[in-house]
């Protein structure tokens, strides 16, 4: 019903993220989320979180309800400059990028009506 997507453009030293969800569904879905749609986490080979977009950041208790038409995407786009939680550049190597979708969908009539939608890529410093 919703699928999502991810996309990055690298940079020597940042990476752009062009992510988002898309009603595939055939109908108009009615949705709602917070202030904060979405979160990207990094981990780098060992699996251990080095970055989490949404750490030291204010979020309102707003919720947005819309419809998202058949077909329709919602887009976003986020920069991530390599550096870990504290600021500090990261040593080279292979990191994993989540996003996470905090996206609820009322109109289900089933116990995960919350859904977790997530996508995630490899990036190479």
């Amino acid at each position: 019903m919703i699928t999502t997507f991810l996309s990055t453009e690298q940079h020597n030293d940042y990476v752009t993220l062009h992510f988002g969800i898309q009603n595939v569904s055939g109908a108009d879905l009615v949705i709602s989320y917070g202030s904060q749609p979405y979160d990207f986490i990094v981990t780098n080979e060992d699996g251990k979180e080095v970055y989490r977009w949404s750490l030291n950041k204010l979020f309102t208790a707003e919720v947005v309800e819309r419809t998202l038409k058949r077909d329709e995407k919602i887009i976003f786009l986020e920069r991530w400059n390599f550096q870990d939680n504290e600021g500090k550049p990261l040593p080279k190597g292979r990191y994993k990028v989540e996003v996470i979708f905090l996206i609820h969908l009322p109109e289900l009539n089933e116990p995960q009506s919350f859904q977790h939608l997530s996508i995630s890529t490899d990036i190479e410093l």
